[in-house]
């Protein structure tokens, strides 16, 4: 039971107020949904989001913006993922 509750681990967030921090990063001032908040740690209006449980995560993302944004995912600081739609 332990594994499928793992495997259903879940959170949204989401940048509602259109303004970016310094460097444009993007300060996550709403959650939707975590169903582990002990392990998906979210602060109001900061610009990351803690995976405090190491593992394989599956990452969904979708920014929406008049000018086309430059998105790139971090991991222990180090860029993973660019995204330049």
């Amino acid at each position: 039971n332990t594994t499928l509750v793992a495997e259903l681990c879940l959170g949204r967030w989401i940048w509602k107020s259109l303004r970016t921090k310094q460097g444009g990063l993007v300060p996550w001032n709403l959650q939707t949904a975590n169903s582990d908040p002990s392990n998906l740690v979210w602060e109001r209006d900061r610009t990351h989001i803690v995976c405090a449980t190491p593992g394989l995560y599956e990452l969904s993302i979708g920014f929406f913006s008049r000018r086309r944004p430059l998105v790139k995912v971090l991991v222990n600081s180090e860029p993973v993922l660019t995204v330049n739609t």
